[in-house]
């Protein structure tokens, strides 16, 4: 989804609604990191199986079908950051460099964390959808202890 104005301020539509373009930058970058820490993850897992066997392509697939979230991730980032230039000396222009960004609330990240867990319990183990809503869990779950980290740290502004 791309970006859009409202009341004169750019937003980014993330599943839930719409937020900031700071915040839709923030939720970008963190789940491209977490989508990646995955794919390398489970390429290491690969690398100890014997080829040719089921859990081997079970594994392939699943790779696979991350990283094509992955690249669709990357996509969305570049329309993101094409939107911060195109804002830029507006009073939506971006100036805070996205490790300063706030993480979201964090009972938004557990509310969606749970539809996640919903989602995954209804799609065939195995398929595209499972592996995807997999991803989304595990990204949700690490995002969720990242931002209790951040709040732990006192870091929430």
């Amino acid at each position: 989804m791309g970006p859009a104005i409202a009341g004169g301020r750019v937003t980014q539509m993330d599943g839930a609604g719409a937020v900031g373009l700071e915040a839709g930058l923030r939720v970008a970058s963190d789940r491209l990191l977490t989508t990646l820490d995955e794919l390398v993850e489970l390429e290491q897992r690969k690398r100890g199986i014997t080829p040719g066997t089921a859990a081997f392509v079970d594994l392939a697939g699943r790779i696979e079908t991350l990283a094509a979230s992955a690249l669709d991730q990357t996509r969305e980032q570049t329309v993101l950051a094409e939107t911060t230039r195109s804002v830029a000396g507006t009073p939506a222009r971006v100036e805070t460099a996205i490790e300063e960004i706030p993480p979201r609330p964090i009972d938004r990240v557990l509310q969606e964390w749970r539809a996640a867990e919903r989602r995954l319990g209804e799609l065939e183990k195995g398929s595209d959808g499972y592996h995807l809503a997999a991803a989304d869990v595990h990204r949700l779950r690490d995002e969720y202890g990242r931002v209790q980290e951040i709040a732990r740290r006192g870091g929430m502004r």
